[in-house]
């Protein structure tokens, strides 16, 4: 972003006389600052005279008298009634708008996701510039993550969006009109286009492909009601979790699968989750299953590794009530859950990569240590950088049954992955550092780490891992060379990759 601030400034600085022009061309005002309503008279400011404009005699509708003013957006101006949580636009501030009769365009009264408020409201933004536009969509970011869009005179509720990572509570909000909303990769938005009397929703699901870096569109896909105010925490073999913070209930569906039913989508509820003494249970780590399906197979197990200590097992369809498992030591509070195929276990890293743990329903936690042999020979000035990173351990198991230890620093973004091979030797086991990893790629985000081949999907390169996080690009193991994608434009939820599917 910052980058692209930056290359705008030096634009605007290159090319400062044609924009003088554009501004006279087509404003005849200019930007002003709003002071609010004295008696009838709107007051404001403007920078260029460092002068007070008063627009006298203006018609304050009754609607407006005691609400609150919470931002503005292509000259509209949004208040909030916080008693009856009732929104509306209106153009009183606008120069040019009838004093007796401003516009007032009511909106959907506001509603809350489970641990989020209402009250502080960080802005609003506009996909167009009127309100009285066909499609134009409003957006009010709260402080925290909670972010509620609608279509102003067309939907009857605000679509309320649970942003990731509790990284965004006080952003601004702005509305690209540069290319069509998208989402990042596995992550998906849906542009609701109908909402039916049994209370589903239709909408588009969009996803994006790596290898061609463009956005694949899942047209008509119906939205079940169970799902449509329940907030996703992950994916695990192309199977998306959502979880209902009010009662507590996870489901599990297809509906982000490409060959999954648009009109019936597969949701599986799981029995409602309860938490340990003294954990909790609001923020997911990530999500894992034991096969590639929780239908058909009556021994699949899922896992939900929650922020904390507590992991939580139980099996689709067969049991009524989760195992709740408490991590030892206090060292797996941020960790990832992944399955091994190969020793059919839940398997934990700890921070540091060298203890992790692993686990299957009704059996005794196990303790493995891991001996590194082989680290990359850098220089003293980017062990300095990579020891002012946060780092983080991802456990990874190949078709063939081994695994490696992917270790990513952070700074904001990323810096560095690390890859350490198991092999086993004379001496016994050891995790080895390697810049290849032949054909397969590793793909990173809020899903289940996983592996495939290159070949598996033409497009793709291999010896790379694909990130999503802080920062979203692919990392070349053999080069250190990271590629960039550029964000699409768009509503971010979970980002999570799906795999490929076979057909």
């Amino acid at each position: 972003m910052s980058r692209r601030i930056i290359r705008l400034s030096k634009l605007s600085s290159r090319n400062n006389n044609v924009f003088i022009q554009k501004c006279v061309r087509f404003f005849s005002t200019g930007p002003y600052l709003t002071l609010g309503c004295n008696t009838g008279d709107v007051l404001l400011f403007d920078p260029a005279k460092e002068q007070i404009v008063t627009l006298h005699g203006k018609t304050i509708p009754k609607e407006l008298k005691d609400e609150g003013m919470i931002g503005a957006s292509h000259g509209w101006v949004f208040f909030s009634d916080r008693r009856d949580r009732t929104v509306r636009v209106s153009d009183i501030y606008n120069s040019f708008a009838s004093k007796s009769n401003p516009s007032v365009i009511p909106l959907p009264c506001l509603t809350d996701l489970p641990c989020e408020q209402i009250e502080q409201v960080c802005n609003v933004a506009m996909s167009s510039s009127s309100p009285l536009e066909k499609d134009c969509l409003v957006a009010i970011k709260f402080s925290g993550d909670q972010l509620s869009l609608c279509r102003p005179g067309r939907d009857l509720e605000w679509i309320n969006i649970l942003t990731p990572f509790h990284c965004c509570e006080n952003s601004n909000l702005i509305f690209s009109s540069v290319s069509p909303p998208s989402s990042l990769p596995g992550t998906t938005m849906f542009a609701v286009q109908e909402v039916l009397p049994s209370g589903c929703k239709i909408g588009d699901v969009l996803l994006f492909d790596p290898a061609k870096e463009q956005i694949l569109t899942l047209h008509d896909k119906t939205i079940p009601k169970e799902l449509k105010d329940e907030e996703m925490i992950g994916t695990s073999h192309g199977w998306s979790f959502f979880y209902d913070r009010h009662d507590r209930i996870v489901r599990i569906s297809d509906i982000f699968s490409p060959f999954a039913s648009k009109s019936n989508p597969t949701v599986i509820p799981l029995p409602r989750l309860t938490d340990l003494p003294s954990e909790q249970i609001e923020q997911v780590c990530n999500v894992a299953m034991s096969s590639s399906s929780p239908l058909g197979d009556e021994d699949c197990v899922v896992a939900i590794k929650f922020s904390g200590d507590q992991l939580s097992l139980c099996r689709p369809g067969r049991d009524l009530e989760w195992t709740n498992i408490l991590t030892p030591f206090h060292c797996c509070e941020n960790s990832n859950v992944m399955y091994s195929k190969r020793y059919k276990r839940f398997y934990l890293s700890a921070p540091g990569g060298i203890h992790f743990f692993s686990y299957h329903l009704n059996e005794n936690t196990e303790h493995h240590k891991l001996v590194y042999r082989d680290h990359p020979e850098l220089d003293q000035s980017e062990w300095k950088t990579l020891s002012m990173c946060s780092r983080r351990e991802y456990l990874v198991e190949y078709a063939h049954g081994s695994y490696s230890s992917v270790l990513n620093g952070i700074d904001y973004q990323t810096k560095r992955f690390m890859v350490f091979s198991e092999e086993e030797t004379a001496e016994g086991k050891f995790m080895c550092y390697t810049e290849d990893i032949g054909e397969m790629c590793i793909f990173i985000a809020s899903n289940e780490t996983f592996c495939i081949p290159a070949s598996s999907c033409p497009g793709l390169k291999p010896s790379t891992i694909y990130f999503m996080g802080h920062g979203f690009g692919s990392y070349d193991l053999t080069t250190g060379d990271t590629h960039h994608y550029k964000a699409p434009d768009g509503v971010i939820t979970t980002p999570c990759w799906l795999p490929p599917v076979s057909i």
